[in-house]
């Protein structure tokens, strides 16, 4: 529809691939992975759920080297998101604070903690609550560097992707104008 109020949105982008809502790199990037893989009769919440489930008992952090906005720093983490939104699907709020028109990036960088630690914590994140869970660390920031010796995952509003050594980050201010 064309009617109501235009305004302009942020888009991030991420390995040169463009984001609205969230991007990562690590055990959400598995997940999104091994979800679209599956094709489109295996879809929904449950499936979605199960490997969820079944990979968070399984997936080993990874190390990295992340600079956000210069500032660098290593991590042994689950995963690293990049949200411009405020959820993933299924209503998981990971980044509650997290605005479209904001100029800036919510990163949430959460590193591991052991098995049970995971799911107890992963409660935290899905309630839009990471400041009660210990491993994780959150900023705002308009660009991020993320280096590891190997091959990482990655996924871009849920589309997964690959990158070897160093995926680069940034936001872009007002890049689409939507009507609301």
């Amino acid at each position: 529809a064309m009617d109501g109020v235009p305004v302009a949105i942020d888009a991030g982008r991420m390995a040169g691939r463009y984001f609205f809502n969230i991007a990562g790199v690590g055990f959400d990037a598995r997940v999104a992975a091994l979800f679209n893989a599956r094709g489109a009769g295996a879809r929904g919440a449950w499936p979605y759920l199960m490997i969820g489930v079944r990979e968070g008992c399984t997936y080993c952090a990874v190390d990295y080297d992340v600079q956000l906005d210069g500032d660098g720093r290593k991590y042994k983490a689950l995963l690293i998101a990049f949200a411009n939104g405020r959820e993933y699907g299924l209503g998981a709020r990971i980044a509650p604070g997290a605005s479209l028109d904001d100029g800036l990036l919510d990163v949430i960088i959460v590193e591991d903690a052991g098995l049970i630690a995971r799911f107890w914590h992963a409660r935290h994140l899905a309630l839009g609550r990471p400041e009660l869970a210990p491993p994780v660390t959150t900023r705002r920031v308009t660009r991020a560097v993320i280096e590891a010796d190997g091959e990482m995952e990655f996924h871009v509003d849920g589309e997964p992707g690959r990158a070897s050594r160093r995926i680069e980050v940034e936001i872009l201010p007002a890049a689409l104008l939507i009507r609301r």
